[in-house]
């Protein structure tokens, strides 16, 4: 692999993880806005009628809505993980194919884990 190509493939790395931090960050500001909502809402309903704040619809839609964003933030992080994994196999010249296999520059697949490639003997 050509220095270009790893600079190249470092920058598009850098700009998904950049997206990915971006909307990680405004799905944890919208989750510490509906937390806000709850509390809220919360303290409302004990103070008004002194009752549990839990019940209600009010409550279990915003817990609905802070479980969404939690779970985005979490397949955010999963993607760069994935965008850093690439990048790493592309900085020692080899294609991620998944199923932890590991495609050579020759186009020999191999197993996950080899040091070298068994089409062309070259190092993984």
């Amino acid at each position: 692999m050509s220095i270009f190509n790893k600079i190249t493939a470092n920058s598009k790395a850098v700009v998904e993880k950049t997206k990915a931090h971006s909307a990680i960050k405004n799905l944890e500001n919208e989750k510490k806005d509906l937390l806000t909502k709850l509390g809220q809402a919360a303290f409302n309903a004990y103070a008004t009628t002194g009752k549990n704040p839990v019940e209600g619809d009010e409550a279990a839609n915003l817990v609905a809505e802070i479980t969404k964003r939690l779970q985005l933030i979490g397949e955010q992080r999963d993607h760069i993980a994935k965008v850093d994994e690439e990048t790493e196999l592309a900085n020692h010249g080899i294609k991620a194919s998944g199923a932890g296999e590991a495609v050579c520059p020759c186009g020999h697949k191999n197993a996950a884990g080899a040091n070298f490639c068994i089409g062309c003997g070259g190092k993984l």
